[in-house]
């Protein structure tokens, strides 16, 4: 595979404040509301995290940050950039909202910081070629598959106003949420 070295579209100077802004936000862990990648090598994988964090409460994706929080950053974020805004155009359905900011970490290392608030269009689905859609949701330090009942209540959620709604099981109980 040929890699074609692209230069960054901002000045590569070490911005002191956001490099501080950056440690501090990663010594606080995966959680809820952020989420760690090294790189953008599946990018159907970000498009998964940026979904979960839109149906639910919003949340932040650092492109450049390992599990165990280094912050390594990525030589090329023309290409990371690219890839995951190229998937989000293609396996998003509806298109959700996000901000993109470059962070220099060194001469030659950034971080790309993805922050995506909670939508107003959810649910928002991942399509991929041609296979049933899918929903995800952000729980702890995870994105996982919405089930049918979730996705209803991902629906409801975008309204302000209480919404009650009845799980029944096989065994005739009900549950209320």
């Amino acid at each position: 595979m040929n890699r074609i070295a692209m230069k960054p579209s901002v000045a590569a100077t070490v911005d002191a404040l956001a490099l501080r802004e950056l440690k501090k936000l990663v010594t606080e862990g995966e959680g809820l509301q952020l989420e760690f990648k090294r790189k953008a090598t599946y990018p159907e994988k970000i498009v998964r995290e940026l979904i979960a964090f839109a149906n639910t409460e919003g949340g932040t994706l650092l492109i450049g940050v390992d599990d165990d929080k280094s912050i390594r950053g990525v030589k090329y974020p023309d290409e990371e950039s690219h890839v995951v805004r190229n998937s989000l155009g293609h396996c998003c359905k509806p298109g959700l909202t996000y901000h993109e900011t470059l962070i220099s970490i060194s001469e030659n290392r950034y971080v790309i910081r993805f922050d995506v608030p909670p939508s107003p269009k959810r649910p928002h689905y991942l399509t991929l070629d041609g296979a049933a859609r899918t929903t995800f949701v952000r729980v702890l330090d995870k994105s996982i598959k919405a089930s049918v009942e979730m996705e209803e209540i991902v629906r409801r959620s975008k309204k302000n106003r209480d919404t009650v709604l009845y799980l029944q099981s096989t065994k005739r109980n009900c549950w209320s949420i």
